[in-house]
């Protein structure tokens, strides 16, 4: 009875919260990437996607997701000037209850 009185909503599901280039070379370009997961039961809509740092460029490989559909968060790392622990966010804004999904981003530049 209850479910028969809940809402259609789309749920914003990454494969990790954390995506850890570990060890890395200065000077170089790395790819990421992370599976997005609509676990809801209505349309996802993925607005935009967002980089803290001018060192990452991120895209969707879908920006619609039906419920239970999948779809590839792409991204790369520029490592020119950097140095030592790096960590940064990439900003998922869908029409979820959480209007902003993060994907945390390390590495060790050396």
């Amino acid at each position: 009875l209850l479910s028969a009185c809940q809402h259609p909503k789309p749920m914003l599901m990454l494969s990790s919260d954390l995506y850890d280039f570990k060890e890395i070379a200065k000077n170089k370009h790395y790819r990421g990437s992370s599976v997005i997961k609509n676990t809801g039961n209505d349309t996802l809509k993925i607005f935009q996607i967002e980089a803290d740092c001018s060192c990452t460029q991120a895209y969707t490989t879908k920006n619609i997701l039906l419920p239970d559909d999948t779809c590839k968060l792409n991204f790369t790392y520029d490592t020119q000037n950097k140095q030592g622990l790096e960590e940064f966010y990439i900003c998922i804004y869908a029409n979820t209850d959480s209007l902003v999904h993060l994907l945390k981003i390390r590495a060790f530049v050396n």
